[in-house]
């Protein structure tokens, strides 16, 4: 008990401190446009985000649309406080270099709040099913579930706000699960991973058959985002694709620049996982369990990014949400499920370490809008 109340105190003054931050800045009327989109003219897909924004006491949306970005992005920021505080708190030097890299590297804090999405709200789902999985381990099965069930609920909710919570939260709240409970009988995994994905599926199924936004209630849509900054028109018209038209506007798009960006992106996991192995990460992909149903969902955040690239444009972003993903889920299995011979501190993993963090600073983060805005001038800012 003695060392949990500190351990509490710091993880809140880390997790407030980071959240309060993205509250404080302006973003573009890109992300503001996505909470113009509301129900008020039938159902279509994210028009949750509207009616949330509806919801706040202020006189206009672009207040609205301003403060509900600045929300994700904090809602995020705070998930990745708390678990990388919690696993620094470990103190061996892997779990200072995981820990590290969330808070200053490009798939981290840096990437959550420079490009904010409604998807960013299922980020705490990651919080539940590390809050289910240390009750399981517990023995305390009730609580478990319950957990479970509310992980599954906010990512259900946020399908409603952005499918993209299903590619870039959904996958690895699978992973962390069927990591953690290796020890239990594969039918009672599938039992926990069912009632898991039963309400985000149900809510998918929702938005696939009747998310399609017609012209009319495209035209009114627009009309409605009128009164923010911009011209929402391309945003709007994504609205009324289907699956067939998502697929024929990627193959028609060319590769040339998209195909340079994604390079770029994977580029800059690349690069931050290499950094990882040279602090020693590498001893906790070893230390993941042989396990038929782990392998089986680690294919799911494949899948989604192919998925995500063969149906949409923005594909540096999404190699960012699932690289953010992987590193959150990885730092949070350690926190879950400690090493029991940690890696002991030296003079040359004090050193790695510190050139690790120092070169992560100058790491662009991955979304689009940073590699839009050209990488050397991210990177003198960084440095200025």
């Amino acid at each position: 008990m003695r060392t949990v109340a500190p351990r509490a105190l710091v993880v809140a003054a880390a997790a407030l401190l980071l959240a309060v931050i993205p509250l404080q800045r302006d973003y573009g009327p890109d992300l503001e446009w996505y909470w113009s989109i509301s129900w008020d003219h039938g159902f279509v897909r994210r028009g949750l985000c509207g009616e949330l924004a509806g919801l706040l006491p202020v006189a206009d949306l672009e207040t609205a649309a301003r403060l509900m970005t600045g929300l994700s992005a904090a809602v995020a920021a705070t998930t990745v406080a708390v678990v990388a505080v919690l696993r620094i708190w470990h103190g061996d030097p892997v779990s200072v270099a995981l820990g590290a890299s969330l808070i200053v590297g490009p798939v981290g804090y840096a990437m959550v709040v420079s490009d904010p999405r409604p998807e960013y709200l299922g980020f705490p789902a990651v919080l539940c099913v590390m809050a289910a999985c240390h009750a399981w381990s517990a023995g305390r099965r009730g609580p478990a579930r319950c957990w479970l069930g509310l992980a599954g609920a906010l990512m259900g909710a946020v399908t409603l706000a952005s499918e993209n919570v299903l590619f870039a939260v959904l996958p690895w709240c699978v992973v962390l699960l069927t990591a953690t409970t290796v020890a239990a009988p594969l039918g009672v995994r599938v039992r926990l991973l069912v009632g898991m994905l039963a309400m985000p599926t149900a809510a998918a199924a929702a938005v696939v058959v009747g998310g399609r936004a017609d012209a009319r209630q495209l035209a009114a849509l627009r009309e409605d985002a009128g009164g923010l900054d911009g011209s929402p028109d391309r945003l709007m018209r994504y609205l009324g694709q289907d699956l067939g038209d998502s697929v024929r506007t990627v193959v028609h798009a060319g590769i040339g620049f998209r195909l340079f960006t994604m390079l770029v992106a994977v580029g800059i996991v690349a690069v931050l996982a290499g950094l990882l192995l040279a602090c020693g990460a590498g001893r906790e992909w070893l230390r993941l369990p042989a396990d038929r149903l782990l392998r089986f969902s680690l294919c799911l955040p494949v899948a989604a990014l192919l998925f995500q690239t063969a149906t949409g444009l923005d594909w540096p972003r999404w190699v960012g949400q699932l690289g953010s993903g992987a590193l959150l889920t990885l730092t949070s299995w350690g926190v879950l499920v400690p090493d029991p011979d940690p890696a002991p501190w030296s003079v040359g993993r004090i050193g790695r370490i510190a050139l690790f963090s120092c070169l992560l600073v100058l790491v662009p983060a991955v979304p689009f809008s940073i590699l839009h805005g050209g990488v050397t001038a991210f990177v003198t800012s960084r440095v200025s």
